[in-house]
């Protein structure tokens, strides 16, 4: 299906759902970011004519796991309830990205629906890709 309506925030997912065919969904409208970074602080021997500015400690080993708060977009509550939890539960769930799938992984473990008031919901839930690269994620 082809959606020319303007969205802001558009975000793209695909995943295999449990008839074992592909199926994807398009999320827009708020969301949010975040990253964790883990890394090592090593401390360097102060050489004799040692100054300030050469400071004597580093970062190594850093890596950034990126997280995303996204929302399912508001659908009716038996589309939501049915579709959405084959999503979550795929084994394989990628989020469409310039033409390239990127495998990603469901962090969340709590879904409540939120309503806009007129008979369609939403489920509002945080991602992260499902890799790990140690200069970026």
């Amino acid at each position: 299906v082809l959606d020319y309506a303007n969205r802001e925030h558009k975000q793209y997912f695909v995943y295999l759902n449990s008839l074992g065919g592909w199926d994807s969904f398009l999320a827009y409208g708020e969301s949010s970011y975040n990253f964790t970074l883990s890394n090592q602080q090593v401390y360097h021997p102060i050489p004799l004519n040692y100054q300030t500015w050469q400071g004597d400690m580093s970062d190594v080993g850093a890596t950034i796991r990126d997280k995303f708060v996204v929302s399912t977009s508001f659908y009716s509550l038996e589309q939501l309830r049915v579709r959405f939890r084959d999503f979550f539960v795929s084994e394989y769930k990628y989020r469409y990205i310039d033409g390239h799938c990127y495998p990603i992984s469901i962090t969340s473990k709590e879904f409540s629906e939120g309503s806009d008031g007129q008979n369609y919901y939403k489920h509002d839930f945080e991602y992260q890709f499902a890799f790990e690269n140690p200069v970026f994620d």
